[in-house]
């Protein structure tokens, strides 16, 4: 799912950690399989590829903080609602699934500066 905000002639791309990310996806994705499994069967959503023609780009747990420093105001942000953040992520993690993730998104990990 793309998360993109607009302010005038604007793109705000909105990045989210790529660990959360993907749990987030395995609950919208109502295939419980196995989270383990379910990983290895997905095909990965890189966030460097979705927003790579936007203008700007933020954090979305760092959301309000960002958008102040870049000094931007969103014409609309109701996308962000439907959102679902999990708070206990990292629960959902071993090392083998924390490695296999951090090698799909090796490039949104490393871009967007986030760790596990």
């Amino acid at each position: 799912m793309r998360l993109i905000l607009k302010t005038d002639n604007k793109t705000i791309g909105v990045v989210r950690n790529p660990f959360e990310k993907v749990v987030s996806d395995y609950y919208a994705s109502l295939n419980y399989i196995g989270f383990e499994k379910w990983i290895t069967k997905q095909t990965p959503e890189y966030q460097t590829l979705l927003y790579k023609n936007c203008d700007y780009i933020v954090r979305l747990e760092r959301l309000e903080y960002d958008l102040r420093d870049l000094k931007l105001q969103p014409k609309d942000t109701s996308i962000l609602r439907s959102i679902k953040v999990i708070h206990d992520w990292k629960s959902w993690y071993t090392l083998n699934t924390r490695t296999i993730v951090a090698g799909l998104y090796h490039n949104d990990i490393t871009t967007y500066g986030y760790t596990c």
